[in-house]
């Protein structure tokens, strides 16, 4: 009872319990001290453990600037291989252009030399006719026949006048040869690449290699579509020259035939 007195009329006495779990105990008053303390005066956590971006962030401008540089050279590398090979492809259609004008004009000169081979054959067929028609009357008239062949000679005279013909349309072909030459898509290509305006921006490089890249390819769509128009036109003259080829070798056999028939 006194012990019970003196501890409620005095607060700081307290009786030690004889409870051994409570011999550890700490008052709520020493207990919520150090947690409040931490917390409250604990040191903030920095901003860039807050925010795991801000670090990269501020620190990736200038990485990103870095990456953007080398990005732009190797466009501008990329873009002048790929303009330096379009230049090569035009100097290739180019020359393919000016060999198809030679073939061209190889041919023209093929069909003109058949023409007039073909003209000299029909000649030479009038001729055998009337050669023909001399030996059929020599077996009844000897001497009538020897008259009509020194009067026959005339006709062979006729051959001189395809010759001045031939002449003129040789001259009139090679001018026209002379003309298609110089008016061949190959004598029309000009290549606007030879002054270097480098600029000193990238972007500016960039877009001028563009730009000469888009004409380049618009000159080599011009140049193929040409170049196929060519090769059509050549491919008519190689079959007509193989029809006329065709008419010589048959009018060559059957002159051939009847020279053998005169002389049996």
């Amino acid at each position: 009872m006194n012990g019970d007195r003196r501890k409620g009329t005095n607060p700081f006495y307290t009786v030690k319990s004889t409870n051994p779990f409570e011999d550890d105990d700490i008052d709520d008053e020493s207990f919520l001290k150090p947690s409040t303390s931490s917390f409250l005066f604990s040191k903030p956590k920095s901003d860039d453990n807050k925010n795991p971006f801000l670090r990269d962030i501020e620190l990736g401008d200038a990485d990103w600037s870095m990456k953007m540089e080398e990005i732009q050279s190797r466009t501008v590398e990329s873009t002048k291989r790929s303009l330096a090979r379009l230049m090569e492809s035009e100097l290739v259609g180019s020359n393919i252009a000016k060999e198809l004008s030679h073939q061209k004009e190889q041919l023209e000169n093929c069909h003109k030399k058949v023409d007039g081979i073909n003209v000299n054959l029909r000649n030479s067929q009038k001729h055998l006719r009337r050669i023909k028609s001399f030996f059929g009357g020599f077996k009844d008239f000897l001497m009538g026949v020897k008259i009509k062949q020194t009067k026959s000679t005339n006709p062979f005279d006729e051959e001189e006048s395809p010759k001045s013909g031939k002449t003129v349309v040789g001259r009139e072909t090679q001018s026209s040869i002379e003309v298609n030459a110089m008016s061949h898509p190959a004598m029309k290509i000009r290549f606007g690449h030879n002054e270097e305006s480098k600029p000193k921006h990238p972007e500016d490089v960039i877009e001028e290699n563009l730009g000469q890249m888009f004409n380049h390819v618009v000159s080599l769509k011009g140049l193929a579509e040409e170049l196929g128009e060519e090769l059509e036109v050549q491919n008519d003259l190689i079959d007509t020259l193989n029809d006329k080829t065709e008419e010589a070798q048959i009018s060559i056999a059957k002159q051939n035939k009847d020279i053998v028939k005169m002389l049996k």
